[in-house]
């Protein structure tokens, strides 16, 4: 059962309308009827606000979704869009290129660390000569 299905079901398991559940989760009514049909991607906090709103894990929302990936970006100034999850036969692509920018991003960072290390010593031989 894909995620959007699960959070159908918790809602109708609870006699909620999708006004009612929309509300509950800080959400128009048609951004959470759109969420629920599978129509749009859904955020990790989204994710995190509906486990909360039907009293659920947020692993059992995710479980036995095979097709399910969790995408994560590095902008997590912008908590909303920290990340989500997509259908994986739909993003693949998608996921391919992100896992490219990590690997980039994992590298520009091993620089920037190489880059801080030398600046410490560089500093440290300062401190020394003034001493």
């Amino acid at each position: 059962m894909a995620v959007h299905d699960k959070i159908r079901a918790l809602r109708l398991q609870n006699n909620w309308t999708q006004e009612q559940a929309a509300e509950k989760m800080d959400m128009s009514k048609n951004g959470y009827a759109n969420m629920e049909r599978g129509q749009a991607s859904i955020n990790i906090n989204r994710l995190e606000k509906a486990a909360e709103v039907f009293q659920v894990d947020i692993l059992e929302l995710l479980n036995s979704s095979k097709d399910v990936v969790l995408f994560v970006n590095e902008n997590f100034e912008n908590t909303e869009q920290c990340g989500n999850y997509y259908r994986q036969s739909d993003n693949a692509e998608k996921l391919a290129l992100q896992l490219a920018h990590q690997q980039t991003l994992l590298e520009q960072k091993d620089q920037e660390i190489a880059a801080l290390k030398e600046i410490i010593v560089l500093l440290k031989q300062q401190l020394e000569k003034s001493q």
